[in-house]
């Protein structure tokens, strides 16, 4: 069974629902949330931007009213884009041309029996760092488990020439930034989590229903409360 950051958290947040979809393998039951598919076009949008930049023609000075113009966007995430092109435009004064463009996006990523979808890896010139688009950045624990799983399978993979330095991400409802240097022992921390979730029984576990602000969104709260076990 491949391990991924999703999994885990849905194996804390309810156990009922992570016997549904990854012990069952059972189809949801209800659509997916409009947070979950307004968070899928997004990505597809940032992706699509950088597939569309032509960096012969993008200004030195003020790339904002280039990257405006790349792709088209749809209304209600326009102000979503024009932070996305701020923040993009002081990375262009920052990295200049050479290196502006990331070095990895979107890439589904298998390692041992990890999995991640890493969002984009970017590089100045001598460090990397690991980046996850959220809507968001409130839980930064959260987030720097999820990095840190990250940067461990980038580095391990070997896909990259040197490990991964900072961890980041980026807010795209409100334009936060977040952004550190890689610590050992939160990695360590972090890789404990993992070992941890590997050693478990799942075929001696209760998979209890665990109620909460969750529920709202879950893809199986109808079958789960007919009480469908």
């Amino acid at each position: 069974m491949l391990i991924s950051k999703s999994m885990m958290y849905t194996f804390k947040t309810c156990p009922l629902c992570f016997k549904y979809k990854y012990i069952d393998r059972r189809f949801p039951d209800t659509v997916k949330s409009e947070l979950t598919l307004i968070g899928t076009a997004i990505h597809e949008l940032f992706h699509d931007f950088f597939d569309h930049v032509n960096l012969d023609k993008v200004p030195d000075d003020e790339p904002y009213d280039y990257f405006v113009n790349v792709i088209p966007v749809p209304i209600q995430f326009r102000g979503i884009f024009r932070e996305f092109y701020r923040f993009e435009s002081e990375r262009w004064k920052k990295y200049g041309r050479e290196y502006w463009m990331p070095v990895l996006r979107e890439e589904k990523i298998i390692y041992d029996d990890l999995i991640g979808i890493i969002d984009r890896v970017d590089y100045d010139g001598e460090e990397y760092t690991v980046i996850d688009y959220k809507g968001s950045i409130s839980n930064i624990s959260a987030i720097r488990f999820e990095l840190y799983m990250y940067k461990h399978i980038l580095d391990e993979s070997g896909i990259l020439d040197k490990p991964v330095k900072y961890i980041a991400s980026y807010a795209y409802r409100t334009g936060q930034f977040f952004k550190e240097e890689s610590r050992d022992w939160l990695y360590e921390r972090a890789m404990k989590k993992i070992d941890a979730f590997r050693e478990l029984d799942f075929g001696g576990i209760e998979y209890e229903k665990r109620k909460g602000y969750h529920c709202r969104w879950c893809e199986y709260r109808r079958m789960c409360m007919n009480g469908d076990r």
